[in-house]
């Protein structure tokens, strides 16, 4: 499918903001079979010309694009804050949004922490880094999702993964994408450990899906 100006500015440019920023080859992969990189770097290009865009240098070596202010204005969905860049924290925004884009594109309707913050006004206390809709079954509540690349201190986890397990949970359940077999393994302990095991499940990252996230 030809990239035209409109698609790119309907699908791209709110996507970077719900993720907070992304790659240039995550947006090529968000808007499908038949885009090609030429046509992706032409469009942001254009964008950044017009103040729409960021672009960040440095993250693993890579080029990565964020809305500014006056993008948020005229492209945002949300009222979202601009993203904080971290260093400590980059690698697992890119996860996240790797993991995000490729459930959206097998036909799940996902929305991002940043999405989600918003249109619950910022109340609460369980944030899952994604949501899938839909997925409840009878409960109709959505799927939360977790990117989990390091370990978190038990307590922390502990009381994330009751939150869960609670009947006045938003969230029908919870899906862990993890980086490794051991942080799967610590999850599954934790979430038997404090009666949510019902409630919580592990999906082990590909290291391809992991490298591919930075690229």
């Amino acid at each position: 499918m030809r990239l035209t100006e409109p698609r790119f500015r309907q699908v791209a440019l709110p996507s970077i903001d719900a993720y907070g920023y992304l790659t240039t080859r995550q947006i090529v992969l968000l808007l499908g079979l038949g885009t090609s990189q030429r046509s992706v770097d032409r469009h942001l290009r254009q964008a950044h010309a017009e103040g729409l865009v960021i672009r960040l240098a440095g993250h693993f070596g890579v080029t990565c694009w964020m809305l500014s202010r006056r993008g948020q204005r005229l492209h945002s969905q949300d009222s979202l804050p601009l993203p904080k860049v971290s260093g400590h924290a980059a690698r697992h925004t890119h996860v996240a949004a790797e993991v995000g884009i490729r459930l959206t594109l097998g036909g799940h309707t996902v929305i991002s922490d940043r999405q989600n913050r918003a249109a619950r006004g910022y109340k609460g206390t369980c944030w899952p880094d994604l949501v899938i809709n839909g997925q409840g079954g009878a409960s109709g509540r959505p799927q939360a999702i977790e990117v989990e690349l390091v370990r978190k201190r038990k307590v922390d986890l502990c009381d994330k993964l009751v939150d869960y397990k609670l009947p006045s949970s938003p969230y029908s359940g919870v899906v862990y994408f993890c980086g490794d077999r051991n942080l799967a393994s610590f999850i599954e302990e934790m979430a038997t450990l404090v009666g949510a095991e019902h409630r919580v499940q592990t999906i082990i990252l590909s290291h391809a899906l992991l490298d591919s996230a930075i690229l």
